[in-house]
């Protein structure tokens, strides 16, 4: 970059965003003075988004391209913060205070380790805690319900405040879905696969609900009470190999992803084969017979 282009860029009132730059989920970009100047262009770049936002809420949202800001493109900055009204003496207004936002808009990795551990178990056969670390994949999909979250917590972001958000976040999550389902502690020891496939099932439905699409859940690993943790790092080390040596192969806990975990907390419900019904009259043919084998044996 030239000299003229340097000052071209330090005067200009343009928002731009080097991908290089992102230190963040959420990357805050400073503006002069903390406003933003109306009419000025704003380039989002591909993988990213832009948000605007004031005082804990969330404005206008742009995808990637290139957009002047102005009262037709800012419909709810007009709304919340009234920028196409004229001022009190009676100019139009040329800037208006916001924070700026360039949001990650393309799939990443999220290594999360929860902030709570779920308690479980049942009082007469004892209570246990459960912590959960994994690796995220994560798409943002929509930008307004993604910062809504995020701006409900902090009136404004600072630089690498949303993993922070998303941490304890997700750490509420996982512990309402092991609560919901009270998993007994066999089940995370012998690694039953209905464990992985309800908590990426259900913590998919409640991150959508915050602007998140959950694209996968890789490398599980539970955090159980000590005596049961040697057992379960055992039986974790014997599927790894098992998959090395055999990565095509379909393992036991595999192989019932598609079937629904019942809740029933520590106590063990073995599967009963299905018994066909018999009617009333076949039962007193049965009784007579069994009746009449038990008078020739006298």
């Amino acid at each position: 970059m030239g000299i003229l282009s340097k000052l071209k860029h330090i005067f200009s009132n343009d928002i731009t965003f080097n991908p290089l730059d992102a230190t963040s989920i959420v990357t805050p970009i400073a503006t002069k003075s903390g406003k933003i100047k109306l009419d000025c262009k704003v380039t989002v770049p591909e993988g990213f988004g832009f948000a605007l936002g004031h005082n804990g809420k969330v404005l206008d949202c742009f995808s990637k391209g290139e957009y002047y800001l102005s009262v037709s493109t800012l419909p709810v900055c007009c709304k919340k913060l009234k920028i196409h009204k004229i001022d009190k003496n009676g100019k139009i207004k040329k800037s208006f205070k916001a924070e700026a936002y360039f949001i990650k808009a393309s799939p990443f990795d999220f290594d999360f380790i929860s902030l709570n551990k779920a308690e479980l178990g049942q009082v007469s056969s004892g209570i246990f805690k459960v912590g959960l670390r994994c690796k995220l994949c994560l798409n943002v999909e929509n930008l307004s319900l993604f910062m809504s979250a995020l701006l409900t917590e902090y009136s404004y972001l600072k630089s690498n405040e949303a993993e922070k958000l998303l941490r304890m976040f997700v750490s509420d999550y996982v512990v309402s879905i092991l609560n919901k389902y009270n998993f007994a502690l066999f089940e995370f020891v012998n690694l039953n696969f209905a464990i992985e496939n309800t908590l990426k099932g259900e913590l998919g439905q409640k991150l959508e609900k915050i602007g998140l699409k959950l694209l996968d859940i890789k490398d599980i690993r539970y955090d159980l009470p000590r005596k049961s943790q040697k057992d379960y790092e055992e039986n974790l080390k014997k599927r790894d190999l098992e998959r090395t040596d055999n990565p095509t192969k379909i393992l036991p806990t595999e192989i019932e992803q598609n079937e629904e975990y019942k809740p029933f907390g520590n106590i063990k419900i073995e599967k009963i084969d299905k018994i066909e019904s018999v009617s009333q009259e076949e039962q007193f043919v049965d009784l007579n017979l069994e009746h009449l084998y038990d008078d020739t044996k006298k």
